[in-house]
């Protein structure tokens, strides 16, 4: 298993979430610029992250595992790392008596280890957790897609050193957002978050510090787009946005500025060339 080139961007995290309970979550991390030296964190259904070098091919072992009773994985979902080589996980949880949570371990974290922090509970207003992201000073933001009771969709926001059963400090929700089934997130480097709308089959972006019921500074929608059901969503150094579709098992380039689109089938290492379009 190996990721594709233009997602292992050295010393930078880039993060996806599953698209279905059947599909891990991936997280690349390089702590030098030495390729060899990379290393990728994937969250699986059986509650475990698995460890691989970028380089591994084939059959290859982990190098690498939590897993067991102490590390609080519950469906482990979305996954992400910071500068500092803190792994984060959002737990979707299997029950009321084992509800959503942010699980944070230590830098190289292995075996049956136990969190370093934990935020869940009742003031958390965590709630069907997909995608997580971390920015530059620590803040952690998870998309909570809406559920069938009180819960809407929302990108809930913690302080660096949020930890147990406390409220976030700030939110995004309600009906200027635009938000609608949030899957994935993604930051830039000057805090502008990106956010995948599963159902709407738009890209969401809003400004450093949004908070409350905002509009996004900038919306990616519509036919020349090619979006479709986005799950999975990265940025690069260059500010150029990836995504992946459930759908159509579909990758696809955004850059920047003017939007340019590249979409490719059957996954990132697939000829780029073969399919593009301009959003005028």
């Amino acid at each position: 298993m190996r990721c594709s080139p233009l997602l292992l961007l050295a010393a930078v995290v880039v993060a996806a979430s599953s698209c279905s309970p059947t599909e891990p979550a991936v997280v690349c991390f390089g702590a030098t610029t030495t390729p060899t030296s990379q290393l990728f964190y994937v969250a699986n259904t059986g509650n475990r992250i698995t460890v691989y070098s970028t380089s591994d091919t084939g059959n290859a072992a982990p190098t690498a595992t939590i897993a067991g009773s102490n590390t609080g994985l519950s469906f482990p979902w979305g996954i992400t790392r910071d500068t500092a080589g803190r792994l984060y996980v959002v737990n979707l949880g299997t029950s009321g008596a084992s509800p959503e949570t942010v699980t944070v371990y230590a830098p190289n974290a292995i075996g049956n280890v136990a969190p370093i922090r934990t935020i869940g509970g009742s003031n958390t207003a965590l709630h069907h957790v997909e995608g997580i992201a971390v920015d530059g000073a620590g803040q952690i933001y998870v998309a909570n897609v809406r559920d069938a009771g009180t819960h809407g969709d929302s990108i809930t926001v913690f302080g660096s050193n949020a930890n147990g059963n406390v409220a976030p400090a700030a939110t995004i929700a309600g009906s200027h957002t635009g938000l609608n089934a949030p899957g994935n997130i993604a930051l830039a480097a000057d805090g502008r978050l990106y956010v995948a709308n599963n159902v709407s089959n738009s890209i969401a972006i809003y400004a450093a510090g949004a908070n409350g019921n905002v509009a996004p500074i900038r919306t990616i929608a519509g036919g020349n787009t090619g979006l479709h059901n986005p799950q999975s969503i990265a940025l690069d150094d260059a500010g150029q946005l990836y995504n992946h579709d459930d759908i159509w098992q579909q990758y696809r380039a955004i850059r920047p500025s003017p939007y340019h689109v590249l979409t490719w089938l059957g996954g990132p290492s697939a000829d780029l060339a073969a399919d593009r379009r301009r959003d005028d």
